[in-house]
């Protein structure tokens, strides 16, 4: 064996000397392992050291407990350094001097102004431990600015009664909120919501057991404080039942907003968010673009066959980026309290695409127009009128009146006649004109001048060579997190059945705010919801067509009892790792900077 080993160094020997480059690559090797070690070492020198000199087992005044450190950081571990070690400590020593510039100037300053060497050092040190937070949120500014902002942006737009709501609302004598109409609203809750962000930044760099709970699971301080404060809204005895549902939706939304936020980003979800959300989206897939029709008949609630999905799939394919990966959720609705609609049009069910059927909706309005249409009724586009089929005997006016207008067929054309927006929705449209008049003002006035009989694009689609009747809807809800939600429906006028494709993806923003805000992503994150409804008897008798089936009886889910018990201990999470990463920062470049300057003088370098 030992001649072996003679062999093997006679060997590398030779090779050496037939190359020296052969030299230069066993010390980079070499270096691979004695870089780490040696940075481990100063860390455990620096971080042993201080708790010895500078805690309760120190003794002596500050300056000898400071001699004391500096002894200890001085001393030699005994770790193999070779020429290719030297140079990446002193590298790594370099670009800490330069991360430690603002620091230092700050520990120089203090010391010029009091007087106090504890001083100074108390402020380097102080600054030291949120300035690597600073240098890592100022560099992910330039290359991931979305990921790292967003999820400070809170998810209610409403004022909420603290001294920042106060503050606004007292200079601009704001009443609404986002969606007001107030001319201001909208951009005194942008201001609003500006301000928070900044401050859950903020809170997010300085404070450890912020930063530990962002890294573990995702939840912004913005975030937590919003969920700390629902938690009071719903234990307050006092408190009307509406706010409570309201402050319940909003504690959900913000724990929905976290997990989209985390998918987004390509991490997985922490088991304990995951468990507290998995009631309210108890279903995902993620494709590329948009998902196949058996990929998503799979997972929907309710059967939607095939043929009338794959052209639903094909209607939302519009609206989706077909290179991106994209998650698509499928919700649940445990008490309704993740979207129940808003005050005039409650769902009854669980199923948040129930939202696209009820009163006032597209729905509705195109089930009144089959009905009349079917009745014989004909519609003056220029009085916004029905008018009905004469009786026998009617007076001549009516009769006059009825035969000067077109006959009608229940069809595609007509519906977007109907429901345009100079019939329908005539005097929304000329408020909404009046206010375009004043565009300061109407700027931000876009949440109440919603037409929802504008945009409904129906177009008839052939399914095994029968007409259907493709069209579109936006409805607004009272789930914090997705607003007003967008849906595509296909009627069978055969049957009186509709099939409802929901579909929202998750974002902050617009045009230009949203490319923004989604930088520093790699997926999208979708709300999907589906449903299959038929049209009351009422309307089925006037078109025609025999009764619907009989329904199932409503079950509603029950949400998870101990949820609250595991959003506290989901948020106790401790900052021992990030109280030690920031003194270890400092520490280890105390260390490497000494290394450096002894590598210097043994080479000469002075």
């Amino acid at each position: 064996m030992d001649k072996i080993k003679e062999r093997l160094a006679q060997i590398a020997q030779e090779a050496i000397a037939q190359n020296p480059q052969n030299e230069a690559a066993r010390q980079v090797l070499d270096s691979l392992w004695q870089m780490p070690l040696n940075v481990a070492a100063e860390i455990l020198k620096a971080v042993g050291g201080t708790a010895v000199t500078m805690g309760p087992m120190g003794s002596g005044s500050y300056g000898e407990r400071k001699d004391a450190l500096n002894q200890i950081l001085a001393m030699d571990t005994g770790i193999p350094v070779n020429e290719a070690t030297m140079e990446g400590l002193g590298n790594l020593a370099a670009g800490g001097e330069v991360l430690d510039i603002p620091f230092r100037a700050l520990e120089e300053g203090v010391e010029n102004i009091t007087g106090s060497d504890a001083a100074g050092d108390a402020a380097y040190w102080g600054s030291q431990m949120v300035g690597p937070g600073l240098v890592k949120g100022a560099l992910n500014l330039f290359s991931k600015f979305g990921k790292t902002v967003s999820k400070h942006v809170g998810i209610d737009q409403r004022p909420q009664g603290d001294i920042i709501s106060k503050g606004v609302t007292g200079v601009t004598r704001r009443r609404g909120g986002h969606y007001g109409e107030h001319p201001f609203d909208r951009a005194s809750q942008g201001a609003e919501s500006a301000m928070r962000a900044t401050a859950s930044a903020i809170e997010g760099i300085m404070s450890p057991q912020a930063a530990a709970i962002m890294k573990k699971h995702g939840v912004a301080p913005v975030a937590v404080r919003r969920i700390q404060s629902s938690r009071k809204i719903l234990d307050n005895p006092n408190v009307k039942a509406e706010t409570k549902k309201h402050a319940e939706k909003v504690l959900i939304a913000e724990l929905r907003k976290v997990q989209a936020m985390v998918l987004k980003e390509g991490k997985p979800v922490s088991p304990e968010l995951a468990q507290i959300v998995e009631s309210y989206h108890p279903r995902k897939i993620e494709v590329t673009g948009v998902p196949k029709p058996k990929q998503l008949q799979s997972v929907l609630e309710g059967d939607i066959p095939l043929p009338e999905l794959r052209l639903l799939i094909d209607d939302m394919s519009k609206y989706v980026d077909e290179g991106r990966p994209n998650i698509y959720a499928f919700g649940g609705n445990p008490q309704q309290t993740a979207m129940s609609g808003t005050r005039h049009s409650k769902i009854l069910s669980e199923n948040p695409a129930e939202l696209f059927v009820t009163k006032n909706s597209t729905y509705d309005m195109i089930g009144d127009i089959w009905s009349r249409i079917s009745e014989g009724q004909r519609f003056d586009t220029i009085q916004n009128k029905w008018f009905p089929k004469p009786t026998p005997g009617a007076h001549g006016k009516r009769v006059t009146k009825y035969n000067s207008l077109d006959p009608m067929e229940f069809n595609s054309d007509t519906i977007n006649k109907i429901m345009g927006s100079k019939t329908k929705a005539r005097k929304k449209v000329l408020k909404r004109e009046a206010e375009e008049k004043y565009p300061l003002a109407s700027r931000f006035k876009k949440g109440f001048s919603r037409i929802q009989s504008e945009n409904v694009g129906a177009e008839t689609v052939k399914i095994k060579g029968k007409d259907h009747i493709l069209y579109h809807s936006v409805r607004g809800s009272d789930d914090p997190l997705l607003a007003s939600t967008p849906a595509a429906l296909l009627l069978n006028p055969r049957t009186g059945t509709t099939r409802v494709l929901a579909y929202d993806e998750f974002d902050l923003g617009s045009g230009l705010t949203k490319r923004v805000l989604e930088t520093g992503f790699k997926k999208g994150f979708w709300t999907v919801n589906s449903g299959t409804f038929t049209y009351p008897d009422s309307i089925l008798r006037r078109v025609g067509v025999k009764k619907r089936p009989k329904e199932k009886a409503i079950e509603y889910t029950q949400p998870d009892p101990k949820m609250y018990e595991r959003i506290d201990e989901m948020l106790d999470v401790s900052p021992a790792k990030e109280w030690g990463k920031r003194a270890v920062i400092p520490s280890t470049i105390v260390g490497t900077k000494k290394k450096r300057d002894e590598n210097r003088k043994a080479r000469n370098i002075y």
